[in-house]
């Protein structure tokens, strides 16, 4: 395990916990299929349809941007999306077919008592059926396909749960654990950059500029580049032309009827006792009794509730008010305080009620009820409503109907608009890997312009309230332009790769030195450089000051055996002499959150590979009963 950790320190907790973020999702309102003519698993006589890995692929897809929020191409092709659909799919089926074989199963009743526990499903704590109904009316899903699959999510949860029982992190393996990633070094580094020894190296030979040229072709193509016609419309411009009636109004109030309620609110009045974090038991039940006290003094008449509240709410903003808060709506109250208010008479001094922040005396005040603001309250909401979305489909119709003109008449999607009075963006030359941030065009849009034609206009795009189209004006192929053209570029390196090799070698002699006896800032004076001291860092970092390769002379810094010991560190643009000046160990106080942290990582990682070693036996057990169309996914 600590071997395991040393080589994969610095990402493995947040690749374990992400990924596990992840796959909760990855399975959210994907269905079963029955009409989908092609399977994609086989097992027995159970058929997995292509379009349930299709719509797996694009939830997991829709998690990682929420995740990432860029996710550019290269991210994209790195998390392998396909496969991991693949494998999850897979997954679900092997751990159905357990269930299968360990009896394992959910009751009607256990997947309605889930429907009406999900937050999404819910208004104020309660089933919305409503909300129910949007849900799988937005996913296009029949109550009873949304609860066979969410059926089988309880299944394969239950004999996950029955699986992973059997794994176990030791106390060892977690105190070893903790103190190899919690302990700090701190390191001089002296890095030997390719700058410092360009001079010394010898001109590159024409064999050699040649040979860098056709190794490194990648570097020199200029890549496959487009260009654009974009027609913006803004359905702003549309709004004086739209009409409104009183009686369009009254149908649009009617549909939005949810928009206009106003929650049942309380006006909250409270004494803070606060208790300080990591209290011993004694002082808790000091801020208990204090608490009480002055409840029963309020209760009495020896004290208002305001005085009180100024003299010992540990909330300042609200003391100041006399402990008012204000109204605060039902589905905002911490549920810990929120039955409390409920169960008080206005004027009711309540007893000490635990919640987060300590202990809170509440007194009993108005409720408003909740109540729907009726139609001439929110009148110019409504048709300021129906104006945009009429302004929007109108908008919206004039790029239907510029598509269907290009299409009758041929004509370029840029002079059909210039007909028409339309702004319109003819955008320079971009590749996949140029930006174009200084016009105002969506950047999906410029990316789907990957995948058309010249003359082919693409489907009407949406972004911040305005309609987008758009025309492949011109697209020119990659092309290697011949070595004469970049000479120079090729030149420079040629001295680049010969200046990094001679580094290489010089922090090899340096640290042979610097074992011998001689300082490192010595070295680094007759390079005319000075060394840099790092701040304590830990395994788990990965970025220092100053340094470019940080992971790789993190790792190198902890691998040196003792303080003053030294070593190198390779990275690719500079290679890095580093002494270690000393490994900080952390007081046994501060480990404590560590410690839980870990103990979760390393237990989660244990039950991983539990459940993927029963996974490979149930597989392995099926044989050719097991068919994977792989060539479908």
């Amino acid at each position: 395990m600590l071997q395991y950790m040393r080589k994969n320190a610095g990402s493995w907790i947040i690749k374990i916990l992400l990924f596990g973020i992840v796959v909760v999702f990855a399975f959210w309102g994907v269905g079963p299929y029955g009409d989908d003519p092609n399977t994609v698993i086989t097992i027995d006589k159970v058929k997995v349809s292509y379009a349930e890995y299709r719509d797996l692929y694009s939830n997991l897809l829709d998690s990682y941007r929420q995740i990432y929020k860029d996710l550019d191409p290269e991210v994209l092709e790195s998390l392998n999306l396909r496969e991991q659909a693949k494998n999850l799919l897979l997954e679900r089926y092997l751990l159905l077919e357990a269930a299968r074989r360990l009896e394992v199963t959910v009751t009607p009743e256990e997947v309605a008592a889930q429907i009406a526990s999900t937050p999404a499903f819910q208004e104020n704590g309660v089933f919305a059926p409503h909300r129910y109904q949007s849900f799988l009316d937005f996913k296009r899903m029949t109550p009873e396909t949304y609860e066979s699959s969410l059926a089988k999510d309880m299944i394969v949860a239950k004999v996950t749960d029955i699986i992973k029982v059997s794994a176990a992190v030791t106390p060892q393996e977690v105190e070893e654990s903790v103190r190899l990633l919690t302990r700090k070094a701190v390191a001089t580094v002296l890095p030997l950059t390719p700058n410092d020894f360009v001079r010394k190296v010898a001109p590159p030979t024409p064999e050699e500029i040649k040979d860098y040229f056709d190794d490194h072709q990648d570097l020199y193509k200029v890549p496959e580049t487009f260009r654009q016609a974009v027609v913006t419309i803004d359905p702003d411009d549309f709004t004086k032309q739209v009409l409104v009636s009183t009686e369009d109004m009254e149908e649009l109030y009617g549909q939005m009827t949810m928009d206009f309620i106003v929650p049942g609110a309380f006006r909250v009045r409270h004494i803070l006792f606060a208790i300080p974090e990591g209290a011993p038991a004694e002082s808790v039940s000091k801020v208990r009794s204090l608490a009480g006290d002055v409840a029963q003094r309020i209760r009495d008449g020896e004290i208002t509730f305001e005085e009180a509240a100024r003299r010992y709410s540990d909330d300042p903003s609200s003391a100041k008010k006399g402990g008012d808060l204000g109204f605060i709506e039902e589905g905002e109250i911490d549920p810990s305080f929120l039955q409390a208010l409920r169960d008080l008479d206005e004027g009711e001094v309540s007893d000490p009620v635990p919640t987060d922040n300590g202990f809170e005396v509440f007194l009993g005040s108005e409720y408003r009820e909740e109540r729907l603001k009726p139609f001439e309250e929110v009148r110019e909401e409504v048709e300021e409503r129906l104006r945009v979305d009429r302004a929007f489909d109108m908008a919206f119709d004039l790029a239907d109907d510029l598509l269907d003109e290009a299409d009758d008449t041929g004509k370029p999607l840029e002079e059909l608009a210039r007909e028409k009075g339309l702004a319109i963006t003819v955008t320079p030359y971009f590749s996949r890997e140029s930006g174009l941030e200084s016009l105002d065009v969506p950047e999906d849009l410029l990316k789907a312009a990957f995948a058309t034609q010249v003359g082919q206009i693409g489907d009407i795009f949406e972004e911040n309230g305005k309609i987008y189209l758009f025309q492949t004006v011109d697209r020119k192929d990659p092309y290697l332009p011949p070595l004469e053209d970049v000479r120079k570029e090729v030149e420079g390196g040629v001295l680049i790769q010969k200046a990094l090799q001679m580094a290489g070698e010089k922090a090899g002699e340096f640290l042979a030195e610097v074992k011998k006896g001689k300082s490192l800032e010595s070295v680094a004076a007759s390079l005319r450089k000075k060394p840099l001291r790092t701040d304590p860092f830990t395994v788990m970092d990965d970025a220092l000051p100053g340094i470019e390769d940080a992971a790789k002379v993190i790792t190198a810094a902890f691998s040196i055996e003792e303080s003053g010991g030294a070593a190198v560190a390779s990275g690719e643009r500079a290679h890095y002499l580093i002494r270690l000046e000393e490994i900080v160990v952390p007081e046994e106080e501060d480990l404590e959150e560590e410690r839980a942290a870990v103990r979760e990582a390393l237990l989660y990682q244990r039950q991983q590979e539990v459940l993927a070693g029963y996974i490979q036996g149930i597989r392995e057990d099926l044989g050719e009963r097991l068919v994977v169309h792989e060539e479908l996914m």
